[in-house]
């Protein structure tokens, strides 16, 4: 029996003795890989990750980030003096980690503890004084805030998966107008590979309504983001993201206002870049079931745009350019400056691959009829040779375009745009005379009247109700609807 128990003892003894001792080697394979995360994530295009320190333990760990959100630039002064920059968005995140190989009780909801893991990190986030200030001139209490919960699971090649929680929130904040909100909550999965190179995942949202008395409502339903990318050769993110909507409006409380009042339903966006050699492509896909604009509805909204053939290479060389440029400039003007100068300089490299732009089918569709356009614009890099300019680069580029237009569809939407409300003292004309805004059918007459005379000078033709333009570009020469139009012509005064 003595030998029963002496034996069970050791055995305890060796199995904890092997617990830590797994503990704290699972620990230091966590301080190595937490390390790679953050050298990796450093310095992004939008935001800076600073390291504030790690302490390792035998079972847990704890570390400390700073999350710096990058502001804009501040503009000048009037007197040319530099503006007052805006301090930086700072957030503190707090890591506590507990070590493998089964961090038992902390894993989150959704991941299953029969899979060991090298850690959970658990974060927390902490706003800095400036964030706070914000709050305050909006009068938002810190309690108004949802809650947040982040928890990694951090597996032994270095690879693992995030879970967000967004906590809902339903109450009231402010005072004078007082603002209701009512959120659902928001949840997001992303799987990671080792050093960030890969992820995809989700967020979802299932509902925001904020509501001010007298002034309107903003009512969110299920909105969604999916993402599936990775790294490609040049450095540049490659793969998949689709957003979703399924419903949002805007809704005024004054009824004098309802002509502003806005709703879209059923909205998917779609992007996505490839790579193929030194050739980086990408395409965009917007579709809008239904878009209501006061008592305008329009269907079938949306367009595709693809970029074809743009030099990867020279691109990583401009988006670098344009890093270091930020870094060194302190007014918006400066910013502007250098971003142009290294447009100037990198754009032949750009433009080397003959890239192409093509639009596909950008339009709405309405009671009255639809409007469509397409074009697609190109480049032939072969005869840009050394410095380009102004005429070489007319004689490179080509350009096709169509548009096809319903008659009715058109006027409204041109008397749409250029509606403007009248300003104080719009009721006396020039000699003291009362006069008095155009009323809506006068608008829509003088769009046709101008309308004519594009069609009687062939920029438009008119067909059973229809208003067709082909225009061609090429050679530096100019073609609408068959009629050549040399350039030197369109551009004169």
């Amino acid at each position: 029996m003595k030998r029963m128990l002496g034996g069970g003892l050791f055995l305890g003894v060796v199995a904890a003795a092997a617990w830590v001792a797994s503990s704290y080697w699972f620990g230091v394979q966590t301080e190595r890989e937490y390390h790679a995360m953050m050298d990796r994530s450093a310095d992004w295009q939008h935001f800076k990750l600073t390291d504030e320190g790690y302490t390792r333990g035998v079972f847990r760990s704890e570390a400390r980030a700073t999350l710096v959100l990058r502001a804009p630039t501040a503009a000048s002064t009037q007197e040319g003096e530099p503006g007052q920059e805006m301090p930086p968005l700072t957030v503190t995140l707090i890591h506590d980690i507990t070590h493998g190989p089964m961090p038992f009780g902390v894993l989150p909801d959704t991941a299953s503890i029969a899979h060991p893991a090298l850690a959970v990190i658990k974060t927390k986030l902490t706003l800095n004084p400036r964030f706070k200030e914000l709050l305050n001139e909006i009068r938002l209490p810190d309690g108004a805030l949802p809650s947040l919960d982040v928890a990694t699971v951090l597996r032994w090649g270095g690879d693992g998966r995030t879970h967000w929680v967004v906590q809902p929130y339903r109450g009231d904040f402010g005072e004078s107008p007082r603002v209701s909100v009512d959120f659902s909550g928001l949840k997001s999965t992303i799987d990671f590979s080792p050093g960030f190179r890969q992820f995809n995942g989700s967020v979802t949202m299932d509902g925001f309504r904020a509501s001010i008395p007298e002034a309107g409502d903003l009512t969110i339903k299920r909105m969604g983001l999916t993402f599936d990318q990775h790294e490609g050769v040049s450095g540049f993110y490659l793969g998949d993201v689709s957003y979703g909507l399924e419903h949002l409006e805007l809704k005024h409380g004054d009824p004098n206002s309802a002509a502003k009042d806005f709703s879209l339903q059923g909205g998917t966006l779609r992007t996505q870049a490839v790579e193929v050699g030194s050739d980086l492509s990408s395409s965009t896909v917007l579709t809008l079931d239904r878009v209501i604009v006061g008592a305008e509805s329009y269907e079938k909204a949306g367009f595709e745009v693809e970029l074809r053939k743009l030099d990867s290479g020279a691109l990583g060389e401009f988006q670098r350019a344009l890093n270091s440029a930020r870094k060194r400039t302190t007014t918006a003007e400066q910013a502007s400056e250098q971003s142009l100068s290294a447009l100037v300089d990198f754009l032949p490299k750009l433009l080397k691959h003959s890239p192409e732009v093509e639009i596909r089918q950008a339009g709405f569709g309405s009671a009255s009829g639809e409007i469509r356009m397409g074009a697609r614009l190109w480049v032939d890099g072969h005869k840009i040779q050394g410095a380009l300019s102004l005429p070489v680069l007319l004689q490179s580029a080509h350009l096709e375009a169509t548009l096809s237009a319903a008659e009715a569809t058109l006027v409204r939407l041109l008397r749409m745009m250029g509606s403007r409300e009248p300003s104080e003292g719009a009721a006396e004309g020039l000699a003291g005379s009362p006069s008095r805004p155009q009323t809506v059918e006068e608008q829509e007459a003088d769009i046709r009247d101008t309308l004519a005379v594009l069609t009687a000078q062939r920029f438009l033709v008119l067909e059973n109700g229809i208003y067709r333009a082909n225009a061609r570009f090429s050679g530096g020469e100019l073609n609408i609807n068959g009629q050549a139009i040399p350039l030197d012509k369109l551009l004169s005064p």
